[in-house]
């Protein structure tokens, strides 16, 4: 079985279809290969070796097919969450009452828009690794540690890892946070 795309971009299986049976274009007239993917009866493995998705952990074709005859196919991915480890809720600034998820291992922070935590209404704020929030999940343990930037724990300049400890106040930039622990003595993930 091959799943095969028209020139319109519809899906087909061109060992029951010998032209697509949305738009009946024929298959000869394709001026490239257009296999989406080959599959020998159940074998679904080779197709999804392909999927470069570091976080994939499980994907699989499921087929829904109309009355009407026609292949039709859906693929669905399941991803590896990262649980919510804690919070960083502004406390005074531009977004006062905006929370920031923290999730367990290392918490990039800063206003480029490809850390873990993005805080952007802040220009006193480096762009990239201002500081970084660490959970460690084997010592229930959370740390704040200075990057490229100056932050302040309680009033307190940190010049190295610090451990947090919920209620924390954190003053980055001219902006002030609350740590907010999710995981603590009572409540874990692993």
């Amino acid at each position: 079985m091959a799943i095969i795309s028209c020139a319109n971009n519809h899906y087909f299986d061109d060992e029951k279809y010998n032209q697509c049976p949305f738009c009946n274009i024929e298959n000869d007239i394709f001026e490239e290969d257009k296999t989406v993917a080959k599959f020998e009866d159940s074998d679904w493995s080779q197709f999804f070796d392909n999927i470069p998705d570091e976080s994939l952990t499980k994907a699989f074709f499921e087929d829904v097919s109309d009355d009407d005859d026609r292949t039709i196919g859906l693929l669905q991915v399941e991803t590896k969450s990262n649980p919510v480890a804690g919070w960083l809720v502004c406390t005074s600034g531009s977004v006062k009452g905006k929370s920031y998820e923290l999730h367990l291992g290392r918490n990039y922070i800063g206003r480029k828009k490809d850390m873990d935590v993005v805080l952007t209404d802040d220009d006193t704020i480096c762009r990239q690794r201002h500081f970084s929030i660490i959970y460690d999940p084997k010592s229930n343990e959370f740390y704040a540690v200075p990057d490229d930037g100056f932050i302040y724990i309680n009033n307190v300049s940190i010049t190295q890892a610090a451990k947090l400890i919920d209620g924390d106040e954190i003053h980055v930039g001219n902006t002030f946070y609350t740590f907010i622990a999710y995981c603590n003595e009572n409540r874990r993930w692993l």
